[in-house]
This record gives C-alpha cells, sequence and structure tokens, in this order.
C-alpha cells in the first residue's frame, strides 16, 4: 500500500483523503478564503454571526458515510415508535 500512488483507486479507498490532490485542497482553502473575506463586508461579518462553511472534502463526505453506515436503523425506528406494516404478500 505504501508504494502506490496517492492517485491510484487502492490508495484513495484506504484513504479518502487522497481523492483530491494538493491543487484541489488548495483550490478549496482559496475558495473558502475569498468567501470569507466577501462575508466580512456584510452585516453579519461586521458583527461576526453565520461565517462561512466551508465546502466538505472528500474526508468529510467519508467520515459522514461512515457514521451512517454504523447507525442501527432498527434502533432509531424503534425510538420513534415507527411500525413496519406489512405488504400483505
Amino acid at each position: 500500500m505504501e508504494q502506490l500512488p496517492a492517485d491510484s483507486r487502492t490508495a484513495r479507498a484506504q484513504n479518502p483523503e487522497a481523492e483530491w490532490g494538493t491543487t484541489e485542497y488548495l483550490l478549496w482553502r482559496i475558495e473558502h478564503t475569498l468567501r470569507v473575506i466577501a462575508w466580512q463586508s456584510t452585516e453579519d461579518g461586521a458583527k461576526g454571526r453565520r461565517p462561512p462553511k466551508p465546502l466538505p472534502t472528500p474526508a468529510d463526505r467519508a467520515r459522514v458515510e461512515r457514521r451512517l453506515q454504523a447507525t442501527d436503523i432498527d434502533f432509531i425506528n424503534q425510538k420513534l415508535g415507527y411500525v413496519e406494516v406489512a405488504d400483505g404478500n
């Protein structure tokens, strides 16, 4: 694994951050910085309210996906009182 190129499918599957290269991460940071600069000139920015959030990175999306996969849907349905209706077949 260590010898594979960072942009190989195997490396990206093992490490979601590798989906983006240095260029993409620099552009991501520049885009967010420009939105922060624009936000600072607004009324919200002057008062420090509701700053812009950065766009999700591949690592962020992978973290959300892992949480969704680890969620016990049956437990949540039980707590919410959800009753599955049989389709009658």
